[in-house]
């Protein structure tokens, strides 16, 4: 741009003021805030110096890194001198700035959706810090967060103070890059990387392009010493780009953005809350910056099934936000990505947390997760020698990789909304550094009867569980190796087929999802003496013609009960439950001591092994001894019944729908669910009774529910005659089932069955 058109620029804004009513001697005409920026030729400071001498005028802020100039409060006869300095490159308004809207919602609600929903953690695990920092431009951060790893930058608001916010937004923003993992209240993107604030804004969210720029040439200046790597701006006001960095429509929080951008910063930034165009918005139209729409996730899991979000109304699910602004042309397309910004729990003030809206939110996933390209957990990571330019465009082409029709929202490029481009969901899932950290075991013990040996312990993350153990340590024997899906951090293994009265050594084992191996020290656990008493089977009521149930296979009609029948108080039986852990099937009171109960007459009540699928099974039953003392005896046996012929097709199916209303359901048995469900028997008419059993297809327990009016809902039915809401989120993610005995008005009982998948 040659010299002429820039002094022509300045001295029109001199003629204007000149002209103005009231205008007179320098010291008494009105004032503006405006921004000077020197040709990069000169030395900065000592021009500043210059005129502020001549002119007696003081400069608020003075740049020398993102940009030659100052910022101060000038007067048209001072527009008049610098129009006649050879030295100005341009000079340019100094605009109000605010902070993007957010809108607050009741304390409580601080779970990360937004972090789980673009892949950079999990219910179980996140990613390590960033081997980067992040310069936090805005209204300063609480430096004193026990959930942060906040440093004091600049404050340009007030100079030589603390950057310490007084307002919550940049501390809002902080936690969402990295709020530590530390146990308590949330974490972010890149737990516990370092946030450098930066206030440019005041307590009530706003201030001026000038103080931005006073951030911007902070972080600029101390970007190699410091290791700042990333810039986040969820802040906005008018502006426009000219494709040539500011210097041709005088716009210099453009040109220092450019600057700091060639500094080696990458600029995230937000797209603005005005559900409008925001090629009119700065620094949102930059295309040096990644600018960040914002999207609707109310469960951190892609599929649209999450509810309406509650903090806000007229948002659904998996949708782009309705205040979010958005791209149209292809220059503003090529910068933009899209990140969850609605409910979004974060770090506040006073050490607290809080959860609220805006594109401010969303832009600070974007941060952490342009840190985590950059590297974490100590390694560099895929964006490590990029480019800021080459990371915008990284950042973007990863998300449009990871994007498909299921795991998208409405208004992504795959569910277009017409003249609204809101960009790819961010994807941080590919940027977490290797895990090489093997889970911590604890708490290994063992329990113990004549011939089993209950071992349970603990690890610090979801692994695999295994035992290995011995009487000979030259003769190892494994367990095989389970929890491997889903993994667990509470382990059990029960070892049978010991011997009684003996001595083994044992050690446990576990794998994460990473691989990493970790084993306990060895230890040992002795099995209890062999019990006297003994499960019997018989196949008739008088018990005539016992034999030992262990080891046998049955079919039909059978009648187990306890020998010797003396020496015993109660009898508490157990079937396929060697550990326990659920409600005896029988208690027995009185001898003789009968698994399915003794008739009237002193006769075994019969048990049809029908009831149980044709293989293994277990019959536990442990024994209160009238001399003290519980022996505990286990008898396994196999079931093989022949195959009865299959029963005619029920009439009725289990449904699931999505609301409570029961509306669009579809089948349950195939279906993947997540989230809150509906699910009832159709039809509703010609039923009597409904009962429930979860993950219980023999129906050997008691119903999860039993409902005996119409609708027939598995959950139950709400006053208002809405079924009752269900949240999978009470079942570990895999395979599951619904099974429902129908009781029909006409007579006859049928039993419909569902398998499903949990998937949170």
């Amino acid at each position: 741009m040659s010299r002429g058109r820039v002094l022509v620029y300045v001295a029109a804004v001199a003629l204007a003021l000149a002209t103005s009513p009231g205008s007179g001697a320098a010291a008494s005409q009105p004032t503006d805030r405006y921004i000077v920026v020197w040709v990069d030729s000169v030395d900065s400071e000592r021009e500043t110096d210059d005129f502020e001498r001549a002119e007696k005028v003081r400069a608020d802020f003075r740049y020398s890194h993102a940009i030659k100039g100052f910022a101060a409060a000038l007067s048209s006869t001072h527009l008049a001198a610098l129009s006649r300095n050879p030295k100005v490159k341009f000079v340019s308004p100094d605009r109000e700035v605010h902070a993007i809207g957010s809108v607050p919602i009741a304390a409580g609600d601080s779970a990360p959706t937004g972090v789980r929903r673009i892949d950079a953690a999990s219910a179980t695990n996140a990613n390590e810090a960033s081997t980067v920092a992040v310069a936090v431009i805005d209204t300063g951060i609480q430096l004193t967060h026990p959930d942060l790893n906040a440093v004091a930058g600049k404050n340009c608001i007030t100079s030589g103070a603390s950057p310490n916010d007084d307002n919550g937004h940049g501390t809002h923003v902080s936690g969402t890059i990295g709020a530590r993992n530390n146990g308590a209240g949330v974490i972010g993107v890149a737990p516990g990387s370092k946030v450098y604030a930066v206030k440019v804004l005041n307590g009530q969210g706003s201030g001026t392009w000038g103080q931005v720029i006073c951030g911007i040439d902070w972080v600029t200046a101390n970007a190699a010493t410091l290791n700042i790597k990333v810039a986040s701006m969820s802040l906005g006001g008018s502006g426009s780009n000219d494709n040539n960095c500011g210097n041709s429509n005088f716009d210099a929080l453009h040109q220092a953005i450019c600057r700091s951008t060639a500094a080696g910063v990458t600029y995230v930034v937000a797209a603005g809350n005005s559900a409008v165009n925001f090629a009119a918005s700065a620094p949102a139209s930059y295309p040096e910056a990644l600018t960040v729409t914002a999207m609707s996730d109310s469960d951190g899991i892609a599929g649209g099934t999450g509810g309406a979000p509650t903090c806000r109304t007229g948002e659904t699910d998996d949708a782009f936000a309705t205040f979010s602004s958005f791209a149209v042309a292809a220059a503003e397309q090529n910068h933009t990505v899209a990140a969850p910004g609605v409910c979004i729990g974060s770090t506040w003030l006073s050490s607290g947390y809080t959860t609220i809206s805006g594109t401010s939110m969303a832009t600070p996933h974007v941060s952490g997760t342009v840190a985590l390209c950059l590297g974490s957990g100590g390694l560099a990571g895929p964006c490590s020698g990029m480019t800021p330019a080459q990371i915008v465009q990284k950042i973007r082409t990863d998300a449009q990789a990871h994007a498909t029709a299921a795991n998208g929202f409405n208004g992504d490029p795959l569910h277009p909304v017409s003249g609204k481009y809101f960009g790819s969901l961010a994807f941080a899932g590919g940027y977490a550094a290797p895990d090489t950290t093997p889970p911590v075991i604890s708490s290994a013990s063992a329990a113990t009867t004549s011939t089993t040996a209950k071992i349970t312990w603990t690890t610090n993350e979801p692994a695999s569980s295994q035992v290995e153990y011995w009487t000979d340590p030259a003769v190892v024997t494994s367990t095989p190796i389970t929890d491997t899906s889903p993994r667990v951090t509470n382990h059990s293994v029960t070892i049978g087929g010991l011997s009684p009265s003996t001595t083994y050594g044992y050690r446990v084992k576990s794998v994460d999802g990473s691989s990493n191996p970790a084993q306990s020290v060895d230890s040992t656990f002795t099995t209890t003496a062999a019990s006297s008493y003994d499960l019997l089977v018989s196949g008739a009521a008088n018990r005539s013609s016992a034999s030992r149930l262990q080891a046998s296979s049955v079919s039909g009609t059978i009648y187990v009960f306890v020998s010797p029948e003396t020496g015993v108080t109660q009898a508490r039986f157990y079937l396929d439950d060697p550990q326990r852990v659920g409600s005896p099937i029988k208690i027995e009171g009185a001898a003789p001591w009968d698994f399915a109960g003794t008739a009237s007459n002193g006769n075994a009540n019969p048990y049809s092994t029908t009831a149980l699928a044709n293989g293994q099974h277990a019959i536990t039953v442990a024994i209160d001894k009238s001399g003290g003392g519980t022996d505990l005896v286990t008898a396994t046996f196999t079931v093989a019944n022949g195959s009865p012929p299959p029963p005619p097709p029920s009439a009725f199916s289990l449904q699931v729908s999505s609301s409570a209303s029961r509306s669009g359901p579809s089948g349950l048995d195939g279906k993947t669910v997540a989230g809150t469900i509906y699910v009832f028997v159709n039809p509703a008419t010609g039923v009597t009774q409904a009962r429930f059993y979860l993950d219980d297809p023999q129906r050997v327990g008691s119903p999860f529910r039993t409902e005996g009016l119409a609708p027939w809902d598995f959950a139950g039915t709400a006053s208002n005659g809405s079924a009752n809401p269900y949240s999978t989120t009470a079942l570990a993610n895999g395979q599951h089932t619904i099974t429902v005995a129908i009781d029909k008005s006409g007579g006859g009982t049928d039993l419909v069955s569902a398998s499903f998948t949990v998937l949170n």
